[in-house]
């Protein structure tokens, strides 16, 4: 859902925020993840581009804690 927000006429940055906070969440869920696999996700030319255009956006390339064993 975050992505294409992205190419609506009236994006709404707080939500595309809200959505990729929750996927993340997701994400980091999943056995075998990595940091750097997230940052992988978010590298997407357009993603990137929005990404880095606002600054409320910088939490989700904060690395996150590494669950304990």
């Amino acid at each position: 859902m975050a992505y294409s927000r992205i190419f609506m006429p009236a994006r709404d940055n707080k939500a595309m925020l809200e959505n990729l906070t929750e996927a993340r969440k997701w994400f980091e869920q999943v056995g075998g993840t990595s940091p750097q696999a997230w940052q992988y996700l978010l590298g997407n030319e357009t993603m990137k581009a929005v990404l880095d255009a606002d600054p409320s956006f910088q939490s989700l390339f904060a690395a996150s804690p590494t669950p304990a064993s």
